[in-house]
Protein backbone atom coordinates (compact mmCIF):
# COMPACT_ATOMS: atom_id res chain seq x y z
CA UNK A 1 0.00 0.00 0.00
CA UNK A 2 2.87 2.33 0.82
CA UNK A 3 4.34 1.81 -2.65
CA UNK A 4 1.06 2.72 -4.31
CA UNK A 5 0.90 5.98 -2.36
CA UNK A 6 4.50 6.84 -3.26
CA UNK A 7 3.89 6.04 -6.93
CA UNK A 8 0.74 8.17 -6.93
CA UNK A 9 2.54 11.15 -5.37
CA UNK A 10 5.40 10.76 -7.85
CA UNK A 11 2.90 10.71 -10.72
CA UNK A 12 1.24 13.90 -9.45
CA UNK A 13 4.57 15.71 -9.13
CA UNK A 14 5.61 14.72 -12.65
CA UNK A 15 2.23 15.73 -14.07
CA UNK A 16 2.23 19.16 -12.39
CA UNK A 17 5.82 19.82 -13.46
CA UNK A 18 5.09 18.77 -17.04
CA UNK A 19 1.91 20.86 -17.19
CA UNK A 20 3.75 23.91 -15.84
CA UNK A 21 6.46 23.55 -18.45
CA UNK A 22 3.93 23.19 -21.26
CA UNK A 23 2.02 26.27 -20.08
CA UNK A 24 5.15 28.41 -19.86
CA UNK A 25 6.28 27.17 -23.26
CA UNK A 26 2.91 27.99 -24.83
CA UNK A 27 2.72 31.47 -23.33
CA UNK A 28 6.22 32.33 -24.57
CA UNK A 29 5.31 31.00 -28.02
CA UNK A 30 2.22 33.24 -28.10
CA UNK A 31 4.30 36.29 -27.15
CA UNK A 32 6.87 35.53 -29.84
CA UNK A 33 4.15 34.86 -32.41
CA UNK A 34 2.55 38.21 -31.64
CA UNK A 35 5.91 39.97 -32.10
CA UNK A 36 6.51 38.08 -35.32
CA UNK A 37 3.11 39.02 -36.75
CA UNK A 38 3.67 42.70 -35.95
CA UNK A 39 7.12 42.72 -37.56
CA UNK A 40 5.94 40.84 -40.63
CA UNK A 41 2.64 42.62 -41.22
CA UNK A 42 0.54 39.60 -40.27
CA UNK A 43 2.32 37.11 -42.54
CA UNK A 44 3.03 33.76 -40.92
CA UNK A 45 5.61 32.44 -43.41
CA UNK A 46 8.64 31.45 -41.36
CA UNK A 47 6.90 31.99 -38.02
CA UNK A 48 7.32 28.42 -36.79
CA UNK A 49 11.08 28.38 -37.40
CA UNK A 50 11.48 31.88 -35.91
CA UNK A 51 9.63 30.96 -32.72
CA UNK A 52 11.22 27.55 -32.25
CA UNK A 53 14.71 28.94 -32.83
CA UNK A 54 14.14 31.46 -30.05
CA UNK A 55 12.36 29.11 -27.67
CA UNK A 56 14.53 26.02 -27.87
CA UNK A 57 17.73 27.32 -29.44
CA UNK A 58 20.31 24.57 -29.39
CA UNK A 59 18.01 22.07 -27.67
CA UNK A 60 17.31 20.04 -30.76
CA UNK A 61 15.62 17.33 -28.73
CA UNK A 62 12.54 19.52 -28.17
CA UNK A 63 12.65 21.32 -31.50
CA UNK A 64 10.36 18.65 -32.95
CA UNK A 65 7.86 19.18 -30.13
CA UNK A 66 7.96 22.94 -30.72
CA UNK A 67 7.31 22.63 -34.44
CA UNK A 68 4.60 20.02 -33.97
CA UNK A 69 2.83 22.18 -31.39
CA UNK A 70 2.97 25.31 -33.54
CA UNK A 71 1.97 23.58 -36.76
CA UNK A 72 -1.06 22.07 -35.02
CA UNK A 73 -2.14 25.12 -33.03
CA UNK A 74 -0.94 28.20 -34.94
CA UNK A 75 -4.38 29.10 -36.30
CA UNK A 76 -5.89 29.03 -32.80
CA UNK A 77 -2.98 31.04 -31.39
CA UNK A 78 -3.38 33.67 -34.11
CA UNK A 79 -7.12 33.85 -33.49
CA UNK A 80 -6.48 34.47 -29.80
CA UNK A 81 -3.99 37.21 -30.64
CA UNK A 82 -6.50 38.82 -33.02
CA UNK A 83 -9.08 38.72 -30.20
CA UNK A 84 -6.58 40.53 -27.92
CA UNK A 85 -6.58 37.65 -25.48
CA UNK A 86 -3.64 37.39 -23.07
CA UNK A 87 -1.24 34.47 -23.62
CA UNK A 88 -2.53 32.51 -20.62
CA UNK A 89 -6.09 32.59 -22.01
CA UNK A 90 -4.91 31.59 -25.50
CA UNK A 91 -2.97 28.68 -24.02
CA UNK A 92 -5.90 27.57 -21.89
CA UNK A 93 -8.00 27.34 -25.03
CA UNK A 94 -5.49 24.98 -26.65
CA UNK A 95 -5.24 23.00 -23.38
CA UNK A 96 -1.62 23.85 -22.60
CA UNK A 97 -2.41 25.70 -19.35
Amino acid sequence: MKYIAVAFIFFLIINVTYSGWRCTFCMEAVKLLEQYLVRNEGKIDGAVDYICDRLVGALGSIDGFCKLFLNQEIDKLIQGIKNNEPPNVVCQKVHYC
